[in-house]
C-alpha cells in the first residue's frame, strides 16, 4: 500500500512512535502503552502489517508471543512526521 493512501489512526501513530522510540516490542507492551485491550491492539497491529509499516514475528523464546518491529517503509514514515 503507498504511503499516500495509508491512513493512518491516532492509536496506530501512536504505536509507530513508541515502536520507533522503544525498538522490537511484544504485544503486551503495546497494549500496556496505548492503554487498550490486546485484541484491540491486534487490530491495529493486523492493519500496519498489511500495509507494510511494521513485522510480526515469533518470539524465539515463547511461541505464544509475538515481537512487533517498525519494517523499513514504517521506519521512513515516522522519520518524515
Amino acid at each position: 500500500m503507498s504511503e499516500k493512501k495509508l491512513k493512518i489512526t491516532r492509536c496506530q501513530m501512536q504505536i509507530l512512535a513508541f515502536l520507533k522510540a522503544k525498538g522490537s516490542i511484544n504485544m503486551k507492551d503495546i497494549s500496556n502503552y496505548s492503554s487498550r485491550s490486546p485484541a484491540n491492539v491486534t487490530g491495529h497491529i493486523h492493519r500496519l502489517e498489511d500495509a507494510g509499516m511494521v513485522s510480526r514475528v515469533e518470539n524465539p523464546k515463547s511461541r505464544r508471543e509475538k515481537i512487533i518491529s517498525l519494517t523499513k517503509a514504517g521506519i521512513n514514515y515516522m522519520n518524515k512526521q
